[in-house]
Formats: structure tokens, sequence, C-alpha cells
């Protein structure tokens, strides 16, 4: 593990999880603080946690509209550009949990992509081509 990713492999699995599960169970639209942690947790170390993360994301999408989608990909793509955390964490989950879930959902998690593109258009991160692809992926299928 490079030392760059130093502070997004936090070990309080369990704490994190507890958080996540009660943003889950709650019948209330995100907040701020919520999208934070979401976007946090879609680049934590561990899968499950991202998984978690992910099943948020859609379960809340499904409810409440409108999730700020755009506020948690400026935050991942801010995180990345910094170079926070791998990018694969997130293109792993994408392409394995959240793509293709529905329409709407694709059309949200575009929204999400191209606001992570935006930050890192100047920059040359690892992954970044998975997240072009990914991208062209989801452009085509909302069309």
């Amino acid at each position: 593990m490079s030392s760059k990713f130093e502070c997004s492999d936090i070990k309080e699995v369990k704490a994190i999880s507890e958080v996540l599960q009660t943003i889950y169970q709650l019948p209330f639209p995100l907040t701020d603080t919520s999208y934070l942690l979401i976007a946090l947790s879609m680049l934590h170390g561990d899968k499950t946690i991202r998984t978690l993360a992910g099943e948020i994301w859609i379960d809340k999408l499904g409810q409440y509209s409108p999730v700020n989608n755009q506020l948690i990909g400026d935050i991942i793509g801010t995180l990345e550009k910094e170079e926070w955390a791998p990018l694969k964490r997130f293109t792993d989950l994408a392409s394995q949990t959240l793509v293709g879930v529905n329409p709407d959902q694709n059309k949200a998690l575009e929204v999400i992509v191209s606001n992570i593109l935006s930050h890192l258009s100047e920059t040359n991160i690892a992954n970044y081509k998975k997240l072009v692809m990914l991208h062209d992926d989801l452009k085509a299928r909302i069309q």
C-alpha cells in the first residue's frame, strides 16, 4: 500500500458500518453530512463498507427525490484529485453494484461519474481510463 492512501484505510470498520446502517434505516432524506459519509465510504478500503454505501445510495435514490448526486460526485472527485484513495475502489463498486439497477439510477450514477471526471480532467490518476469507460457505458445505457 502506498503511503498516499494511508488516510483512506481507516481501520474502524465496525463503527463506520454501524453509522451507515443507521443512515440506511432512518426514514429521512440524506443531509450534507450523510453525503460526505457515503462518498467517503464509497472509497473505503473495506469492500463491505463500500457495498453498504452503494446500497444506501440505491435505497435513498428510490425513496427520496432528489438525491444530490452532483455533491457525491464532487466530494469523490475532490478526494480523487488529491489521490486520497485508489479510484479503483469506486470504479469497482460502480461497475459491480451500481450500474444497471434501473434506468433512473443509471442516470443518477452518470451524474456522479461526470462530476468526478470534472475534477480529474487534468489529473493523471490510475484507473482514470476505467472511469471514462464507465461514463461512456452509462451514457450509452441512458440514451
